[in-house]
């Protein structure tokens, strides 16, 4: 639901930089949900702005659970966040509920993750991806804890088909 109102947030705001950068960190951080380890808006290629080929706003968790903002997706360097599979994969998907990403280990933080995309469109056409990545090393505990609800057990697959937890 989350990443969903972000993307219905990204298709009505004027696209100014300094509302993004206000707007967004509290929607983000929910309530200091730890679960959430970053999440951000990731515009088309002059979708935000006209000749702006990279226009990310991305915050993630640092170590004493604030958001920092990163602009090193914008970087015209880089290989470009619209060539990776959580974004491409989200193109296509309905714009009411995320295409999840297949589980993932941080390269930073070395815990791992699942990203949640939602794509949005502007005018009728898609505009962009808005992201909430969410950690996975409680999952087993919190999967221990349903299971034993029904006297049975709970498992996880990732939307690959790989194993994030089974007892």
């Amino acid at each position: 639901g989350l990443a969903v109102s972000m993307a219905h947030l990204a298709q009505t705001l004027p696209h100014d930089e300094a509302l993004y950068r206000t707007t967004y960190p509290p929607l983000i951080d929910n309530s200091g949900d730890a679960a959430i380890a970053g999440g951000g808006i990731w515009p088309e290629p002059n979708a935000f702005a006209s000749g702006t080929e990279r226009r990310s706003f991305f915050w993630a968790r640092n170590a004493s659970g604030a958001l920092d903002y990163s602009d090193d997706y914008n970087k015209p360097d880089g290989p470009g966040y619209h060539n990776d599979a959580w974004y491409t994969g989200a193109r296509s998907a309905a714009g009411n509920a995320c295409a999840w990403s297949e589980a993932y280990q941080d390269p930073v933080s070395k815990v791992p993750m699942v990203t949640c995309s939602v794509p949005y469109q502007l005018q009728g056409r898609f505009a962009g991806v808005s992201t909430i990545d969410l950690r996975l090393d409680d999952l087993a505990r919190f999967l221990k804890e349903q299971g034993t609800v029904t006297g049975g057990y709970a498992f996880a697959l990732d939307q690959a088909g790989n194993v994030l937890f089974f007892p």
